[in-house]
C-alpha cells in the first residue's frame, strides 16, 4: 500500500513539474500556452472544491493513430451545478474523413464539417476551457488518446499534464469492484440507465458531454453517499 501511494504522489508531482517546465521552455499556440500557464487543479482537494469540464469527441474511428476528430463538445460543471449556458459544440473542417460507418454512428455529414474550424483552432479552444480544471470523460481511451496524439503530432509533446477522471472507470472499479462474473455494458447510455437517468434522443459531442456530467453527479451521490472523496481517489 505504501509503495502504491508513493508512486501515486511521485506521479502527481511529476505532472505538476512537467507543466511548469513546458510553460517556461516552449512556444505554444495561445490556448495551449494559457493551459500550461494555469496551475493544475489540486488533486488533494475534495471534489466539491474543484471545477470540471466534461467533454466528448466524435471521431471517424477509435484509433487515434489513424482516425480523426470530427467534433468536440463540452460543458462546465461543479458537483453543485452543470452550467448549460457554457455548453458548446465545435465541428472540425475534416469532411474528407467522413466514412459510412462514422456517419451512421454520429450523423455528422461532410456538409456539416465543411463549415467547421481547423483542428488547431478547435483544440486551442478546448485547452482554454480546460485550464485549471479537471477533465471529465466517459471512456478515456478515446478522448485522452486523441488529445495526446494531437499534441505529439503538432508539437512533439509526448505527455499532456492533465488531471483526468473517467466515469467509465469509476463504474468498473467502484460500483462493480471485484465482481468479475457480472456481464455489464459500460456504454454511456447503459450506465446512465442503471442510475435512472433519462436517455437523450439526440446524439452529439455536446449532448454526450452533458450526459457524462450528469452521470458523474449521480455516481458520486450513489457511491459516496455524502462523504466526498478527494480528487486523487477518482483519478485515472
Amino acid at each position: 500500500m505504501f509503495q502504491a501511494l508513493k508512486r501515486h504522489f511521485e506521479s502527481s508531482s511529476k505532472r505538476y513539474q512537467q507543466q511548469q517546465y513546458l510553460a517556461k521552455n516552449a512556444e505554444w499556440s495561445p490556448g495551449l500556452a494559457h493551459y500550461l500557464n494555469t496551475p493544475l487543479p489540486c488533486i488533494e482537494a475534495m471534489i466539491v472544491q474543484v471545477d470540471f469540464v466534461a467533454f466528448d469527441f466524435e471521431t471517424s474511428g477509435v484509433n487515434a493513430r489513424q482516425d480523426n476528430i470530427l467534433s468536440l463538445g463540452w460543458v462546465d460543471m461543479t458537483l453543485d451545478e452543470i452550467d448549460l449556458a457554457a455548453s458548446e459544440e465545435l465541428f472540425v473542417c475534416h469532411p474528407q474523413f467522413i466514412t459510412a460507418q462514422s456517419a451512421q454512428i454520429n450523423h455528422i455529414t461532410p456538409k456539416t464539417l465543411s463549415a467547421g474550424l481547423t483542428l488547431d483552432d478547435a483544440m486551442d479552444r478546448l485547452f482554454i476551457r480546460l485550464a485549471g480544471k479537471v477533465a471529465l470523460v466517459h471512456g478515456s481511451c478515446i478522448e485522452r488518446a486523441f488529445v495526446e496524439r494531437y499534441l505529439q503530432q503538432r508539437y512533439g509533446l509526448e505527455q499532456f499534464p492533465c488531471v483526468w477522471i473517467d466515469t467509465l472507470q469509476i463504474e468498473k472499479q467502484m460500483t462493480y469492484q471485484g465482481q468479475t462474473d457480472i456481464q455489464r455494458s459500460f456504454q454511456l447510455h447503459d450506465v446512465r440507465a442503471r442510475y435512472g437517468l433519462p436517455q437523450y434522443s439526440a446524439h452529439s459531442a455536446a449532448m454526450d458531454a452533458l450526459a457524462t456530467a450528469e452521470l458523474f453527479t449521480a455516481q458520486v451521490k450513489s457511491i459516496f453517499r455524502g462523504h466526498m472523496p478527494r480528487v486523487e481517489k477518482l483519478m485515472m
